[in-house]
């Protein structure tokens, strides 16, 4: 009996021995963003301070590898690995099993006291390598990697991310970050929306040359060397650039030099200038030309037309309005044959289901489904399409529309590419057929003021990274939002991109006065003298100061506290809202002011300007203590720790100068003022 227990025992321990050397030679499956699809494990960890890469070994003949090479360089470089002869062994081999060929972009991540990276298109080898930065930047300085196989590749072929640079331009620099961030992702088309107008009378936005037509183009625009730097460093991200040109309605730069072109159909709005006059056989010649002009320098297969929102809704004539749909609905296809004629497949935005009439678009047409979720309807008629939904996949920055903001919960958790609808029977079925890709859609309506670059930035980046998880189609990291959204954050700035800067900058006073300042006395504005190098401070940030005013204010007479080219500080300001009718509110307080749409002499004057008005009073012959706290999407006032007023809206706070040069200043004495570049 004693021998039985002794061998039991034994035993017992072997057993336990052995898992114990499993679970010690065990790593867990990577996390990534997207997430990857499936993993392999080998005992130990690779170290990796050093990194001896070749890419020309055995891999395809592709011009980019060496470029590739010199980004990847770079990138691990960042994060504290040098190449070196006798660094880790970094290789390419076409040797990816048969099984993963078909799955474009797939590829085998091998890692043990080398690394092998096996693919057969260029775009597996990249993506490879951004796979192996996340895992390594996830390491710290112990540049560590766990050693065993990636097998991974996407489901969806188009992950694409729109940007609208025609009412907000955004300079090459700019375009570089969001190719670079795309790459990260693993996203692979950039579509550019490059003419439209502002949602006012004036903005009328068309960022490309022409020769043909000169006037057209707007100062701020891209040259077509910039178009080509642009293309060619997206290509070496494996993204291809799709322009978009669009048409009949969004149209009031081509209007501005073809005015004998505009529609002589629709009800003088604001935006009656804004629609081609598509009963016009010039406009057809008008639009050809400007195509013809964009073609050669674009090499992507697919040019969109745009299409969308001719708004025939406001012309009351219901026999011209029938007449007109079925016109638009033709002028679809005659645009999409000249696209054809260059050799292009065309795109269109939906809308036209909406119109009066007959004629549906070609079947060689490929649908941009925004504000149609009908995506079983289109596939049963044998289309071609992507998951636009503005339900889900559209930001408008500076909007708090619900719709307008990515919700991010949502798409983690329920949303895939065949989702267009909150109502299940228009989202497609696994067995449906004519999903071409889905796309992230951001939309510049308050622009070319409004939202800077790094605000768009930090709310759109978020974004981009759970869309890009869930078109990729992996099995998640974690099965819940909130425990991704922590990992997430680890990931969000890509490589050798600064546009989150401000998501990561160090907590500081940025601006502490030194003296009181009578600005009762101040005819100009003096410069403030923060410390930054930009005109206005992004949230997080908290103001703090004590005012005495000596005078009382006058109704119609602002009062300046600080101010920038887009953005002021009130002490007071009588903010009048009008409606129709000449019917008008009054609202005076205390009010932060930021420029939208269309500049103006001021930000007060621009297009649709943001006005947070708090309904308090700095008061007369007594020292208050003022503190306005703004976070993302948040902004609150308080007078002597009392809440005065918030708002659901992100406001930025001027930093350029001390009061106005028209001389209507704060009634009063600056006795202190601290700014600071976080909340307390």
């Amino acid at each position: 009996m004693d021998m039985i227990k002794k061998i039991l025992f034994t035993t017992l321990l072997t057993v336990l021995g052995v898992f114990a050397v499993q679970g010690q030679n065990t790593n867990p499956k990577p996390k990534t963003v997207p997430s990857l699809r499936y993993w392999k494990s080998a005992p130990g960890r690779l170290t990796m301070k050093t990194a001896d890469i070749n890419f020309r070994a055995d891999s395809p003949d592709d011009a980019r590898l060496d470029s590739l090479r010199a980004v990847f360089s770079a990138e691990l470089a960042g994060i504290g690995v040098q190449t070196s002869p006798s660094g880790v062994k970094i290789s390419l081999s076409t040797a990816l099993p048969d099984s993963l060929k078909d799955h474009h972009g797939a590829y085998q991540l091998e890692i043990s006291d080398k690394v092998t990276i096996k693919a057969v298109q260029y775009e597996g080898f990249l993506y490879a390598t951004r796979t192996l930065l996340q895992i390594l930047s996830q390491s710290g300085t112990a540049l560590t990697l766990p050693k065993g196989t990636v097998t991974d590749y996407p489901v969806l072929g188009k992950r694409m991310l729109m940007l609208d640079v025609a009412r907000k331009f955004f300079p090459v620099a700019m375009l570089e970050q969001y190719i670079r961030t795309m790459a990260w992702l693993k996203m692979n088309e950039l579509h550019l929306h490059l003419n439209d107008n502002s949602w006012g009378a004036e903005g009328a936005y068309y960022r490309l040359p022409s020769e043909k037509y000169p006037g057209i183009t707007s100062p701020e625009h891209y040259t077509w060397e910039d178009i080509a730097h642009i293309v060619a460093f997206a290509r070496i991200y494996g993204i291809t650039v799709t322009p978009e040109l669009d048409t009949p309605g969004h149209s009031r730069a081509l209007v501005r030099v073809r005015p004998d072109l505009k529609s002589p159909h629709h009800p003088k709005t604001d935006l009656s200038d804004a629609f081609l006059d598509i009963e016009n056989p010039a406009t057809y010649e008008f639009v050809g030309g400007l195509i013809g002009e964009i073609v050669p320098h674009f090499p992507a297969p697919d040019f969109h037309i745009g299409t969308d929102e001719y708004m025939l809704k406001s012309i009351r004539d219901t026999e011209l309005r029938d007449s007109l749909g079925e016109t638009f609905r033709r002028y679809i296809n005659k645009v999409n044959a000249i696209v054809r004629s260059h050799g292009k497949n065309a795109r269109i935005w939906t809308g036209f289901e909406n119109m009066p009439g007959t004629t549906m678009p070609d079947k060689n047409i490929t649908i941009d489904m925004w504000d149609s979720q009908d995506a079983r309807g289109f596939s049963g008629k044998g289309y071609r399409f992507i998951n636009s939904s503005d339900v889900f996949n559209y930001i408008v920055p500076g909007n708090i529309i619900k719709r307008y903001n990515t919700d991010h919960k949502y798409v983690y958790e329920k949303w895939n590419p065949r989702v267009f609808s909150r109502e299940a029977a228009k989202n497609l079925l696994p067995s449906d057929s004519g999903l071409y890709g889905a796309k992230v859609n951001v939309w510049n309506d308050y622009g070319p003021t409004g939202a800077s670059h790094s605000e768009i930035a930090r709310q759109v980046v978020p974004s981009m990274m759970v869309f890009a998880d869930r078109m990729w189609g992996a099995p998640k990291a974690y099965p819940a939002y909130a425990q991704w959204e922590p990992f997430r954050k680890k990931l969000a700035q890509a490589p050798l991109t600064s546009m989150l800067e401000q998501d990561n900058r160090p907590r500081k006073i940025i601006y502490q006065s030194t003296a009181s300042v009578n600005m009762a006395m101040m005819n100009k504005s003096v410069p403030l003298g923060a410390d930054t190098g930009d005109e206005d401070l992004e949230y997080p940030w908290t103001l703090e100061a004590t005012l005495l005013r000596t005078a009382r204010s006058e109704k119609d007479r602002p009062e300046v506290l600080l101010t920038s080219g887009n953005a002021t500080l009130y002490a007071y300001l009588n903010h009048i809202v009008r409606f129709k009718n000449n019917l008008f509110d009054e609202h005076p307080g205390i009010a932060l002011v930021r420029s939208q749409r269309d500049a103006g002499l001021t930000p007060y004057t621009s297009g649709l300007p943001q006005v947070l008005t708090f309904n308090g009073a700095i008061p007369l012959a007594q020292s208050c203590k003022l503190k306005i706290v703004a976070k993302h999407n948040y902004t609150a006032l308080y007078i002597d720790g009392q809440l005065i007023g918030e708002f659901d809206k992100q406001a930025v706070l001027p930093l350029l100068r001390l009061g106005s040069d028209d001389g209507n200043n704060f009634k009063g004495i600056v006795q202190s003022l601290t700014i600071y570049n976080y909340v307390r």
